[in-house]
């Protein structure tokens, strides 16, 4: 058994053309289930929350026009690299400082 200790952190893509206003609304209230949330870009979140990251996928199945949508849920360990804002990083470092 695998014992995560501190927040999950896990990154969620929605992979269609374009996101409706209140087709990310939605998104973004069944993430904030999970506990804290950033949307980096227009289709794709960081989640901090508990608990394993089985079943957001199924979850997010549900927000009107997402039933055939690509959807990619990965779990991020404790390295991570890549261009983000200032303030991605500074959210990030709150659950995994260094």
């Amino acid at each position: 058994m695998i014992v995560k200790t501190g927040p999950l952190l896990f990154h969620v893509a929605v992979g269609v053309a374009f996101l409706f206003p209140h087709q990310r609304q939605a998104i973004e209230v069944i993430l904030s289930e999970a506990g804290d949330w950033l949307r980096y870009t227009g289709n794709c979140w960081i989640v901090s929350g508990v608990g394993p990251i089985q079943g957001w996928a199924e979850k997010l199945r549900t927000v009107p026009g997402m039933n055939t949508a690509s959807i990619l849920i990965v779990d991020i360990g404790n390295e991570y690299t890549g261009y983000l804002t200032p303030e991605a990083w500074e959210w990030l470092k709150k659950f995994r400082p260094n």
